[in-house]
């Protein structure tokens, strides 16, 4: 998967196809989203949401484009208040269907994580994974993340409850 794959970070420019891998994302993994398809599209001027969340300086989305198509996403949200300034989230991590399992996600990552250390002073990263998703939790895990805690009962999806696992990772600062 490695030959064609451009991974970069998005800008303002790529809002429309942004938000169009967002509703596929919520349409083929519900499980994996705490946001339904119902609730995103019900957003007024989500394409000005996603315009400015990409334009916000201490955030970064970052993409995966084969041939031209965008088909993965993760993006970092850093904390803005002052007490909790050194910490982020990873969050809204998709990978199409026809591209897993081929070390996208991974790359993906890598590569915020790496935005992240660079341009950022985020000490520590959390994010969520539902427990059923081991695919995810195992690469995570093989990216220095730990699980630190369980919720039991995170989401309801069609009437069926899913626990999530809370995961931290530390990023080591050396200046």
């Amino acid at each position: 998967m490695g030959r064609g794959i451009e991974i970069r970070r998005l800008t303002a420019d790529d809002a429309q196809i942004c938000w169009q891998l967002r509703l596929e994302a919520l349409k083929d993994s519900p499980s994996s989203f705490l946001t339904s398809y119902e609730e995103a599209v019900a957003r007024e001027n989500p394409i000005e949401g996603v315009t400015n969340n990409l334009s916000a300086e201490e955030n970064a989305t970052y993409g995966a484009w084969k041939e031209g198509v965008l088909v993965g996403v993760a993006t970092f949200v850093a904390e803005t208040r002052q007490k909790t300034d050194f910490k982020g989230q990873i969050v809204g991590v998709y990978v199409t269907p026809g591209a897993r399992g081929k070390g996208l996600a991974k790359r993906l990552l890598q590569a915020l994580l790496g935005h992240v250390e660079k341009e950022s002073k985020v000490e520590k990263l959390t994010l969520g994974v539902m427990t059923e998703n081991l695919p995810a939790i195992r690469l995570y895990e093989s990216l220095g993340f730990t699980i630190y805690a369980k919720e039991e009962r995170a989401m309801r999806l069609s009437g069926q409850y899913i626990d999530e696992y809370l995961m931290e990772k530390w990023i080591e600062r050396t200046t």
